[in-house]
């Protein structure tokens, strides 16, 4: 159950808060208790309430822009890039509904194409991606390819700021080299920034420190 927002990630994004942001902290399901798609619509729908209510939460909903780490980030990317043309709910099978505005995604080490994640090493007798998604074979290779990052960005895509440690071992840096390869076919060198943390692990550690905030 890794991953609840009361760890010491949320420090980085309420840095924000320093700078004139208004930053809303999502929580979402964890696996392996529910399905896989279940903690994509929390995701999902944190965003659209954020959209929905930005009145009262004094949010400029004309400016939204999605922050995660790690899975945080793989979340942030999948709602980012599939907000536009029904794009979300088509991934979810879910009914259509208005489109969400994203204006910039900040990744920091995410995993953005599955099919070449370290989770596909097998342990034992399966491999951690057959343990989460509950799938084998082709219906599993299908997932993945479905849920990539890599294969959901298209024209008009918000803008992409990539970090990622060199010395990461649990997503490696190769992955965010291949979101931003492909990002570039869509996006200009303005809306398109990728950095590499020399010492940076995966952890927020390096990342959360104050001159990698500012």
């Amino acid at each position: 159950l890794k991953g609840d927002k009361q760890r010491y990630q949320l420090f980085s994004a309420l840095q924000g808060t320093f700078n004139g942001f208004a930053v809303a902290s999502v929580n979402y399901r964890l696996l392996p208790e529910l399905h896989y798609l279940e903690y994509l619509k929390d995701a999902s729908a944190a965003v659209r309430f954020l959209i929905n209510h930005f009145e009262t939460y004094k949010i400029d909903k004309e400016n939204i822009f999605l922050w995660g780490e790690s899975a945080g980030a793989f979340l942030s990317l999948l709602v980012g890039l599939t907000g536009q043309d029904g794009g979300v709910e088509k991934l979810l099978q879910l009914p259509m509904s208005e489109e969400i505005k994203i204006n910039g995604i900040v990744s920091w080490y995410a995993p953005t194409n599955l099919l070449k994640h370290p989770d596909m090493k097998v342990l034992g007798e399966q491999s951690l991606n057959e343990l989460k998604y509950r799938q084998q074979g082709e219906s599993l290779q299908e997932t993945l390819r479905r849920l990539s990052p890599i294969n959901l960005l298209m024209e008009n895509s918000p803008k992409l700021y990539i970090q990622h440690g060199l010395k990461d071992t649990v997503v490696p840096p190769e992955q965010a080299v291949e979101l931003a390869g492909i990002a570039s076919e869509y996006l200009s060198e303005n809306e398109l920034k990728i950095e590499y943390l020399v010492e940076g692990d995966h952890s927020t550690g390096r990342f959360s420190q104050e001159d990698n905030l500012e």
